[in-house]
C-alpha cells in the first residue's frame, strides 16, 4: 500500500533506550554496552533531526502519557486503511525470533485504532518541539559528560564518537 508512517514514542521509553541503549541481553562486556548506549544515541540524534526537519508523508511525536502494551500502526492507502497489531513491544529488548502480527482492514477495528491514535497524537510533541525534548533527553541521559557532547557517527553498525 501507498502507506503515510506515523511514529509515536513514549519519552519515559526514550529516556530508558538512550540509558541502556538497544541492549538485547544483560551478558554483554562494559564495552559492548557502552557501544550500544552510542548506537541509542545516534539513532535518538538521528529522530531529533527528522522530526524538526518535518519531511513530507513522515509525520514523528513524543508522547507524555501511557501507550498500549500492544504495538500498532495504522497504513494509510489512497482507498483503504490497514491496522496491524503485534503482541511485541518495541524497545531495548527487541523480538528479532518471532514475526507475530495481523494486519486488517475490518472498518470496526480500524476505526477504533483511528481513535485510539487520535487521541495520543493530540497530546504529542511534534516537529521543533519534539526535536527539542529529544536532545533533551539526551544530555539528561549524559549528565556525567561534558555539556558539549562529542557527535555519534554510525559505521558499518558501529556507533563511534567524533
Amino acid at each position: 500500500p501507498d502507506a503515510t508512517p506515523i511514529t509515536s514514542r513514549k519519552a519515559v521509553q526514550i529516556e530508558r533506550f538512550l540509558q541502556t541503549g538497544m541492549i538485547g541481553s544483560y551478558d554483554l562486556t562494559p564495552e559492548v554496552r557502552e557501544q550500544r548506549r552510542l548506537m541509542a544515541r545516534a539513532e535518538i540524534e538521528r529522530l531529533a533531526a527528522v522530526a524538526e526537519s518535518e519531511p513530507i508523508g513522515v509525520q514523528i511525536g513524543i508522547v507524555d502519557a501511557v501507550l498500549p502494551h500492544q504495538t500498532f500502526e495504522l497504513l494509510r492507502g489512497r482507498e483503504e486503511t490497514w491496522v496491524a497489531v503485534s503482541p511485541f513491544r518495541l524497545g531495548e529488548f527487541p523480538n528479532i525470533n518471532l514475526g507475530v502480527a495481523y494486519i486488517t482492514s475490518a472498518p470496526e477495528t480500524v476505526a477504533l485504532y483511528e481513535k485510539l491514535s487520535s487521541k495520543m497524537w493530540a497530546r504529542t510533541s511534534r516537529g521543533v518541539d519534539a526535536a527539542r525534548l529529544l536532545r533533551g533527553l539526551i544530555r539528561k541521559s549524559h549528565r556525567n559528560e561534558p555539556d558539549t557532547l562529542p557527535l555519534v557517527a554510525t559505521t558499518k553498525g558501529k556507533a563511534v564518537k567524533t
